[in-house]
């Protein structure tokens, strides 16, 4: 039922949520005036954050807004019964640093504020990613359509508006992703610090997120010349590392104890039971298995529910408004990047390079721990402003190559004549 139902129709919880809105819609409205000129992107930026005050109190104060029927209210449910019982349960640190210090305020009132705090948390989002796209100077065209797909992209708008962790991850992600880039074009060394703080404040909230910093120590790592021994060094000490603390890094991303995950017979039933699962029967129950499963992994992670998996109008909808927003910016990039690649700066391939690394080993990490297409979907939200970065600079780089050869054509017509 609607959280408002939920409190026998409390007028303070009423009063509560209209309050939070009329202070998000303010709060957006200075942001987005200040921080952003283009005014095609500013309308974006207010259709976002009016989207998401509409999906919050249509949840709150309606009905159950669809994708919000399970895990938001699993959520809920671990956030209230860890505040009344003073325990830790379910993914606590969301629990405990966001939604528990709400309830000490203002108690059940607090679900539509949960929703504000998440808007909030997408705006800043998308304004780290129009800073950071600004930054690496892209054409205004490709600028409108990247900033379209980060802010208005309808599945992602409806899991960053519900009691989840998602927002603040990727919000976190973000600003690591803005210093980690200001980093490589002014080498700043605090930026790069920076942008592991953001990491691990991310991690908090989600252990899965530290992979995108260690994507950074990796390709900087690898990018050194002369260095070989170091690389091997830490490719074991990477290897070694994942071998002791396997499970419970993957139970950090949803998988539990990977031998458990094969051997009990109630999450091996849920797996099969569940209507938007995949890759039942492939068990990884050995790091061998992983790492020979991980391409399948990996691909079903990114693009499930695939279209054999389609089983109404809800999973059809999903991959055409989420899915196929992966395959665009993947099969876009890999095109774009074998034509231009003889283009790019050294320090446009630099941030390619390293954000690739981190898109890759964070999407390795927690297609391992998912077989389910709606898990998925939350999960793979967390590794969308990395590929979108990248598929922006390949896709600006190539916009210029053709603008130059049209205007040296057009020059040595002029010319001839």
């Amino acid at each position: 039922m609607p959280y408002y139902a939920a409190t026998n129709g409390d007028i303070a919880a009423l009063l509560v949520g209209i309050l939070s809105i009329i202070v998000l819609i303010v709060l957006s409205a200075i942001l987005i005036s200040k921080k952003v000129k283009e005014n095609n992107i500013k309308k974006m930026l207010f259709l976002m954050v009016f989207f998401q005050i509409i999906i919050v109190v249509i949840d709150n104060y309606v009905t159950v807004f669809p994708l919000m029927g399970f895990d938001p209210r699993a959520f809920e449910g671990m956030a209230w019964f860890s505040y009344e019982n003073g325990v830790n349960v379910g993914r606590g640190e969301y629990n405990y640093l966001v939604l528990n210090p709400i309830y000490k305020l203002i108690g059940v009132r607090a679900a539509t504020v949960f929703g504000v705090v998440n808007i909030f948390a997408n705006l800043l989002t998308n304004l780290n990613l129009y800073a950071i796209l600004k930054r690496l100077k892209l054409e205004k065209k490709v600028l409108n359509f990247l900033i379209l797909i980060s802010a208005l992209s309808p599945i992602s708008l409806i899991f960053r508006s519900g009691v989840l962790r998602e927002a603040i991850i990727i919000m976190f992600i973000s600003y690591s992703l803005k210093s980690f880039i200001e980093y490589v074009l002014a080498n700043n060394k605090f930026e790069l610090i920076k942008s592991l703080i953001y990491v691990v404040l991310g991690s908090i909230f989600h252990g899965g997120a530290i992979f995108i910093g260690a994507g950074y120590v990796i390709s900087l790592v690898m990018g050194k010349k002369n260095q070989k021994q170091y690389q091997i060094l830490f490719f074991i000490l990477f290897v070694v590392v994942f071998s002791i603390f396997k499970d419970k890094l993957l139970e950090s991303v949803g998988g539990g104890d990977i031998d458990k995950m094969v051997r009990l017979a109630d999450i091996y039933n849920s797996l099969n039971d569940a209507g938007s699962g995949y890759l039942r029967n492939i068990s990884t129950d050995s790091i061998g298995k992983i790492l020979m499963y991980s391409p399948l992994l990996i691909f079903y992670f990114l693009y499930s529910p695939t279209p054999e998996m389609l089983r109404g109008v809800l999973d059809i909808a999903t991959f055409l408004l989420n899915s196929s927003i992966f395959i665009l910016l993947t099969i876009g990039s890999i095109k774009k990047y074998k034509s231009i690649k003889n283009y790019l700066s050294l320090k446009e391939k630099r941030i390619i390079k390293s954000l690739l690394v981190s898109f890759i080993l964070t999407t390795f990490v927690f297609s391992v721990g998912t077989r389910n297409s709606g898990t998925a979907i939350r999960h793979r939200d967390k590794v969308v402003l990395p590929i979108i970065i990248i598929y922006g600079i390949l896709e600006n780089r190539s916009l210029l190559r053709k603008s130059d050869k049209k205007y040296r054509g057009e020059e040595i017509y002029e010319n001839a004549n």
